[in-house]
């Protein structure tokens, strides 16, 4: 919604908005997940989005960007597994099913970087006096702790992932 009252329409056809998130002033990321809909069975089944699903759109709704992201956790709605740190001007969201970082810089934010959490170094103590520690933790039980640079940017992690028996 604008201060002129102006709106963008996010709803997308067979798709539910899994989130929304104002990256920048100018720029926002929309994803998406398949409708859900009752099956034969009576159950819950959610359509499968063939292709991107998350969209870097401008303020007017104009498509600028487009990637996979499935780091969105659906409960009584849905969410994102996110922290925004001021040192770095950059959002961290976490695909925790697919052990995942996405890292999108509010100055660059179509240079945004999917990182693999294993291709990151593991943290080993002590804590650098650059570094800030932040935790983003799954409806899965998984809890991602990132140390992160603020200087250059680079981060090292420690991941505790339930074991389910």
């Amino acid at each position: 919604m604008h201060a002129d009252g102006r709106h963008v329409k996010l709803a997308r056809k067979n798709q539910e908005t899994a989130g929304a998130l104002l990256i920048d002033d100018n720029t926002v990321l929309a994803v998406y997940n398949g409708e859900t809909y009752l099956d034969a069975d009576g159950g819950m089944t959610s359509r499968e989005i063939a292709g991107p699903n998350a969209y870097l759109l401008d303020l007017n709704g104009r498509e600028i960007g487009r990637s996979n992201f499935q780091g969105f956790q659906a409960e009584m709605g849905y969410g994102f597994i996110h922290q925004y740190l001021a040192q770095t001007r950059s959002h961290y969201l976490f695909d925790a099913g697919n052990k995942v970082l996405w890292v999108l810089s509010r100055d660059k934010p179509l240079a945004h970087r999917p990182v693999s959490v294993n291709r990151l170094r593991k943290f080993v103590a002590p804590q650098r006096p650059s570094e800030v520690r932040f935790h983003l933790a799954s409806d899965l039980g998984s809890r991602l702790t990132l140390y992160v640079d603020t200087v250059g940017g680079a981060a090292r992690y420690s991941l505790v992932t339930p074991k389910y028996e």
